[in-house]
């Protein structure tokens, strides 16, 4: 059996950083997976590759890790409607999937984007934020929803994957 989370929110919400510790707590457990920022698959020359290139590099990686004994597909992704999930399902021939939101208030966002942004990178990433947050909010996406104000990535990381049973 083969099961799919996704880790979403808005810009600055912590998906890649709970994606790397909840990786981390996975190897402790020694629990067969594989987890990619989906964003990583994304980039290239000569620009950005669309969606189905997306799902396409995803299941090529996801079935290099099944092929091996991954049972757990673990995903950082920004997923704007339901279907985009499902389609992750679907491509990656999973049992289940399941999609975990962040949520963080706007002023913790600020804060993130802060740290790691200047410029114009981090001015078209607040608008961004906000624009995301709304579509997040009034398409409910999220199978559950995990607070992560305030939280280091480690602790939202343990809140997520023992939502999902993972751990």
């Amino acid at each position: 059996m083969a099961d799919g989370l996704v880790i979403t929110g808005t810009v600055g919400a912590g998906k890649t950083s709970t994606l790397y510790q909840a990786c981390e707590l996975l190897v402790r457990a020694e629990v067969p997976h594989c987890a990619l920022d989906v964003d990583a698959l994304w980039s290239g020359f000569p620009g950005w590759c669309d969606t189905e290139m997306s799902l396409r590099n995803v299941r090529a990686v996801w079935l290099n890790f099944r092929s091996v004994g991954a049972e757990k597909l673990l995903l950082a992704d920004v997923v704007e409607t339901p279907e985009h999930a499902e389609r992750f399902k679907v491509v990656c021939e999973l049992d289940r999937i399941e999609v975990c939101r962040l949520r963080v208030d706007k002023e913790e966002v600020a804060r993130r984007l802060g740290n790691r942004d200047s410029g114009p990178r981090l001015d078209r990433h607040l608008a961004r934020a906000v624009e995301l947050d709304a579509l997040l909010e009034q398409a409910d996406i999220g199978d559950f929803v995990v607070d992560a104000n305030g939280k280091d990535h480690l602790a939202v990381a343990r809140e997520v994957l023992a939502a999902v049973g993972w751990l």
